[in-house]
Order: C-alpha cells, then structure tokens, then sequence
C-alpha cells in the first residue's frame, strides 16, 4: 500500500529530525520526566470514564496503539499485568525500549495487527494518532482490528475527528514539505524551517459507530475532542448484549 509506505517513511524521518516534536507537535527541549508526566491527565480521564461504564472487566494487558516513546504504555504498566505498545518507527520503539523497560513493545508496518491473536487485550488506548492516518479505509481498518483483538467485556478507547478545518484540509505545510523534499531539501532542514509532513483525516462519527457496531461492540461515550470509548460486547450462543 503506496500510501501507509509513505506515511510510514514520514514518521520515520520526523522520528529521526525530533522524536519529541513529532509526538507533542511543542518546539522544546523535554525533560523525559516531564514529558512522561503528560500522560497523567489523559490516563485520568480515561479511568474516569472507564469506571462510569464498567469496563474493562479485567486488567491483565493492555494496548498503547501508536505508542511513540511509551508514555502511556508505562502509566498502564501501573494499571495492568502486561502493557504493550506498537509503532510504525524504529526510532520510537528504540525510545520506549529504553524509557519504558518493563513494557512490551513491536514495530507495526501493516496495515492490520495480525501480530496479535484474537481477544488478546483488556483495553487498547490510541491518542493523536488514528487522524495521522493517510486514508479512511485504513483508520477503519485498524479500528476493526481493535475490536478483533479486544477481549469481550474490553474497552477500546481511540480518538478520530469527525470534521477537519478548511486549514487541515488544505494542509499547505505538509504539501510544502513534499514539494520541497521531491527537489532534495533534507528533513532536518524543512523541520528548523517549521514544515512537517504531518496530515490529520476525518471520519464522520455515524461511519465510525456504525464500524464498531458490525465488529461487534458498541460506542458508550464520545467526548468533544472525538475521543470514542468502545466495549467489546460479550456473546451468549446467537445473541450479543452489551457487558
């Protein structure tokens, strides 16, 4: 697939330019401890919501999907009895291995996870990362194959915009960037420039819940930042009721 080959070769070269920027999108120097204390707050939501809804049901692995240097992943450690992370980059993964020892991590260049067996994880988080994704079919994709390896009684937790600003449409810095690394201009250079070769892909929420649905689960909370929290349904003999 010409397009998640592309996609995987720009998030390498943001990975090597400035693996923190390319994962917080902040021009800085980051202290790691600092950088893996922004996880709290959205790990904090994500339990509160988790507990309104009662799931997951149990906590023995967990998922960071699109783990970047396992700044989540290392917070679920505390949460679960393994906690796993994938990436498209090797520079990534390289980071998490060495942050985040106690936690699992893969490289993922498909276009599915069949790197894991069917209801495998209690819970699977993904957090500024589907969106980046350079089609639709491929956001899709990946969130049947959430639901595929999430355990009946899990939850998925992922976040896709519905709609993209006339400005994200257009997305003039990322065809800069393009046009600039066609004639030979280096990824360092086009980054101290501030051009990045990041995009951002919408799905209407009605595709997305209707996605989930037929993979079996069921959408029980949206918040207004297009984060979805999916519960694998659980299954007696030809009937599925929600857990």
């Amino acid at each position: 697939m010409n397009s998640l080959r592309s996609h995987i070769q720009d998030w390498r070269e943001m990975a090597a330019a400035d693996p923190m920027r390319a994962i917080t999108a902040e021009r800085k120097q980051w202290d790691m401890e600092e950088f893996f204390a922004t996880a709290k707050p959205h790990m904090d939501e994500l339990f509160s919501v988790a507990a309104s809804i009662g799931a997951p049901q149990q906590f023995d692995r967990a998922l960071d999907f699109g783990c970047g240097a396992g700044r989540f992943a290392r917070y679920l450690s505390s949460r679960f009895t393994e906690s796993w992370g994938v990436d498209v980059s090797t520079e990534m993964i390289d980071l998490a291995r060495r942050y985040c020892p106690q936690c699992k991590f893969h490289l993922n260049t498909a276009a599915d996870l069949s790197i894991f067996p069917d209801a495998h994880f209690d819970l699977i988080f993904s957090f500024l990362v589907l969106q980046h994704l350079p089609t639709q079919d491929l956001i899709e994709q990946y969130i049947r194959e959430f639901l595929r390896i999430l355990k009946p009684g899990g939850l998925a937790a992922f976040q896709v915009p519905d709609h993209l600003s006339l400005r994200w449409r257009i997305q003039p810095r990322r065809r800069l960037y393009g046009l600039l690394r066609q004639i030979g201009f280096s990824p360092d250079r086009l980054h101290r420039w501030n051009l990045l070769p990041m995009r951002l892909t919408a799905i209407p929420e009605h595709r997305v819940r209707s996605i989930v649905f037929v993979s079996g689960g069921e959408v029980r909370h949206r918040d207004c930042s297009g984060m979805y929290y999916c519960v694998k349904c659980i299954k007696h003999g030809a009937i599925s009721i929600s857990s």
